[in-house]
């Protein structure tokens, strides 16, 4: 570029510059007068004064109340601690185990079941028993079905015993062991449980034998039969004097007759007992011997009945 051209250039911004700048000033300068002369200034200034004196104001009445709000939510933590703690002492002081009242109970004691019961270091509280029977999957002794806990006042636990109803018992080790209706061993006992039929004949492994457990037998849909038998016996009103398992088939006993059931279909079976029983007492006074029923057919006319040699 030319030095003349270099030149001009230089003076023309520099003097650009000086004259943009003089405007700004005095735009400035006019704007500021005018301003002024229409009270806008001061009329800003006590605005603004106003405004911030105003905001001071209300900030203030906002931090007093975020204050009581602080206040407020305290008293009511302080207050709910106080009552739970105020509950948690009731708990442990008023609510201390001293005596039981057991109800509903046949072959198991009353010291039996509250043994079971205070078997535990947290059962020196009522509340906790409640909770621990009532609303849990507590274990139970295993002749027993359920407990049901309530409390007759803060420090004595009504116990309401229901036990499992008995299928058999059998001879074992010089007393009587009961099982349910699934073969489960329940109870162990000196004492005959009225009602329960006597099972004879019934094979099982005596040294497996467990409390709780299935009665060890080879067979275990014996344990089904049993029952069906039992159960079809009780709504005929007839009560055996035993039962015996043998091969899967079951025989009832009435005095000295033997009745055979056979393998299945009970209910149809033990509906003609009754009344052949009466026939028998009428045509074979004290006689004793075998009513064959294992093979029964309601179509058939004939029952067979052999009298003992």
């Amino acid at each position: 570029m030319p030095m003349r051209t270099q030149t001009m250039l230089a003076w023309f911004w520099v003097h650009w510059h000086t004259w943009g700048e003089r405007l700004l000033m005095s735009k400035t300068a006019a704007d500021a007068a005018v301003s002024t002369k229409c009270g806008f200034a001061n009329g800003a200034a006590e605005r603004k004064d106003a405004s911030g004196s105003g905001g001071t104001d209300k900030g203030g009445i906002r931090m007093k109340r975020r204050k009581h709000r602080k206040i407020r939510v305290w008293l009511i933590v302080v207050s709910v601690i106080a009552a739970l703690a105020a509950l948690a002492a009731a708990a442990v002081f008023l609510f201390q185990t001293r005596s039981f009242v057991v109800e509903g109970n046949s072959y198991y004691g009353e010291n039996t079941i509250t043994t079971w019961i205070q078997n535990d270091r947290f059962s020196v509280n009522t509340l906790y028993i409640m909770a621990k029977y009532n609303l849990t999957d507590a274990d139970l002794p295993s002749g027993v079905e359920s407990l049901k806990i309530t409390l007759k006042d803060p420090w004595t636990v009504k116990v309401k015993v229901k036990e499992k109803e008995m299928a058999g018992y059998v001879d074992y080790e010089g007393a009587y062991l009961y099982f349910d209706g699934s073969g489960i061993v329940s109870l162990r006992s000196n004492q005959l449980i009225e009602g329960t039929p006597y099972i004879e004949n019934l094979a099982f492994d005596t040294a497996k034998v467990e409390m709780g457990k299935k009665l060890p037998v080879e067979d275990d849909t014996i344990f089904g039969k049993i029952v069906e038998v039992s159960k079809n016996l009780k709504k005929c009103d007839l009560t055996p004097d035993k039962m015996s398992c043998t091969d899967g088939n079951v025989q009832v006993y009435f005095g000295i007759v033997e009745v055979l059931l056979g393998s299945g279909d009970y209910e149809e079976k033990i509906q003609q007992v009754s009344p052949i029983l009466a026939k028998l007492a009428e045509l074979y006074p004290d006689t004793a011997g075998t009513l064959h029923l294992e093979n029964y057919d309601p179509e058939s006319e004939s029952i067979r009945f052999v009298p003992s040699a």
